[in-house]
């Protein structure tokens, strides 16, 4: 991977895992970055240590791509008499998936402050386990500007590409697959009875009508909508396993 001379930030953000918390969290993940941003421009940041915390995750960012997936799903079904083969029936379109590449680079740092790569990757791999009491991975965030994916770590690549005189790696190009928090489309078929412009979707560990409306809309004020739509009185009351039904953003400006 070439190193280019001007080196931009973005982060990885563990999300909380309470109810309603996570929408102050992804303030505070954005405010991070504009911190950040201000030091890229007054020349205070460099080619330096990145110390990461236990939720907090920064990395030096200057793209030249970045890949996203999303797949339709569409269903086979046996059409007897038919030679063409088998009519497909569409069934809404799965989580779009991210994958960004990034360095991670501790060989510049001052003699006994650089760290061990595999430890900063170790951190990330983490993400992709459930916590303890928990039966799903901790959400995250990719912040990088005014791009941000929200949703779950599903793979960490990295490859080691410098050394120290002791072994321990300084340097690794690393990749890093996000799967977007949200499900598949529902009333999309028109013998469902679901409105236009509508689409179902389930509610995890940490989800808050904000979070949700954040998600879907990119502007948390819209939470109003999805309960309204859903008859919910108590914003507070989604549990995990609950399905909600979400309007169209047409609609939900409505309600605002």
């Amino acid at each position: 991977m070439a190193i280019p001379m001007k080196l931009e930030k973005a982060m990885l953000r563990k999300l909380p895992s309470g109810p309603g918390g996570a929408l102050a969290d992804v303030a505070s993940a954005i405010g991070s970055m504009a911190a950040g941003a201000a030091a890229d421009v007054a020349g205070a940041s460099g080619m330096v240590p990145v110390v990461w915390g236990p939720t907090e995750f920064h990395f030096r960012f200057n793209p030249t791509q970045l890949s996203t997936t999303k797949d339709a799903i569409l269903n086979p079904e046996p059409a007897q008499g038919d030679q063409r083969g088998n009519r497909l029936q569409y069934g809404g379109s799965s989580p779009m998936t991210f994958t960004v590449a990034f360095l991670l680079d501790e060989w510049e740092a001052p003699p006994g402050a650089g760290q061990d790569v595999r430890e900063m990757v170790g951190k990330l791999e983490v993400l992709t386990r459930p916590e303890e009491g928990q039966t799903m991975p901790p959400r995250v965030m990719f912040v990088w500007g005014s791009f941000r994916v929200a949703g779950y770590l599903k793979q960490v690549t990295a490859t080691y590409k410098l050394f120290r005189r002791n072994g321990t790696p300084a340097r690794a190009d690393v990749s890093v697959q996000l799967y977007e928090h949200s499900t598949s489309p529902a009333g999309t078929n028109p013998t469902s009875g679901g409105p236009p412009g509508r689409r179902s979707r389930g509610v995890i560990e940490g989800d808050s009508l904000a979070t949700i409306a954040y998600t879907e809309y990119g502007d948390p004020k819209l939470w109003r909508a999805i309960a309204v739509a859903n008859g919910i009185d108590d914003p507070l009351a989604i549990r995990p396993g609950d399905e909600l039904l979400v309007p169209s953003r047409k609609d939900a400006e409505a309600w605002r």
